[in-house]
């Protein structure tokens, strides 16, 4: 009976209530070529690649005919406009280089672990897991101005096995970091590049 109930309701919010496509919060296809430095992160993880490819997957999925250009490292970009640190000047230096409109900096930072270690009395168990945290960081720059048209962040934790301590300090012990951070980094820039991308809501009509 109960069932009956529910499904009857469910018919009549359905016939009821539409839903409504409501576009992305910044609309980028007004802009000219975007540029975009590949996103830092930790080294020893080798993740800027990955994250800088869901970034771009991300923000093109709702907004196709983009015009996106890499722009590689920060430091490689500095080396070929001859600009010591990103700013204005850098931002400009780009802009007539490159014929970028715009460019999106951002940056990935992944705590160290914070271990949970369980031994049970007699040592017959003695069992290890860390918490990790990962905040990413991203603005896009007006690149003739200097202005930040938007810039946002997004944080998420994960609790990992297998870790170590070496050098004074617990380690995750993965040989294969885009697997074990992959979920974290995929999590991270669906956060983070909502504003890119429609949202939905539902509209009832009133009877």
């Amino acid at each position: 009976m109960k069932n009956k109930s529910f499904v009857f309701l469910l018919a009549v919010f359905c016939l009821s209530c539409y839903r409504i496509v409501l576009p992305p919060k910044l609309d980028l296809r007004g802009y000219e070529t975007i540029g975009i430095v590949r996103f830092k992160c930790p080294d020893a993880l080798n993740l800027e690649p990955l994250i800088t490819q869901r970034f771009i997957a991300e923000i093109t999925k709702d907004q196709q005919n983009l015009e996106i250009l890499e722009l590689g490292k920060e430091e490689e970009l500095l080396k070929e406009l001859k600009i010591e640190t990103m700013g204005i000047e850098a931002y400009k230096a780009a802009a007539t280089k490159y014929n970028v409109s715009s460019i999106f900096l951002g940056e990935v930072t992944i705590s160290d672990i914070k271990p949970n270690v369980t031994i049970i009395p007699g040592l017959s168990y003695i069992g290890a897991q860390g918490d990790l945290e990962a905040i990413i960081v991203a603005k896009l720059i007006d690149a003739k101005t200097g202005k930040i048209i938007w810039t946002n962040s997004a944080k998420t934790r994960k609790v990992v096995g297998h870790i170590g301590f070496i050098e004074g300090k617990f380690v995750l012990d993965a040989k294969d970091p885009q697997s074990t951070y992959g979920p974290m980094v995929e999590e991270l820039v669906k956060k983070l590049t909502r504003d890119f991308q429609k949202t939905y809501k539902y509209r009832c009509c009133r009877k």
